[in-house]
């Protein structure tokens, strides 16, 4: 999970969610950044929430 919320709050959500990997306290570009990464090892990424402007 990437997420720009603090750490505390990130891994109780993730916790209850299941999720293993959790990547908080993290700025936009850092964000977009990771996603290409993932991407380009062929994961498929998915975005729950957000703002789009």
């Amino acid at each position: 999970m990437l997420t720009g919320d603090n750490t505390h709050t990130a891994e109780k959500v993730a916790g209850q969610l299941g999720i293993d990997q959790v990547f908080a306290e993290m700025l936009p570009e850092n964000k977009v950044n990771h996603i290409k990464r993932l991407k380009a090892k062929g994961y498929r990424v998915a975005m729950v929430g957000g703002r789009y402007q």
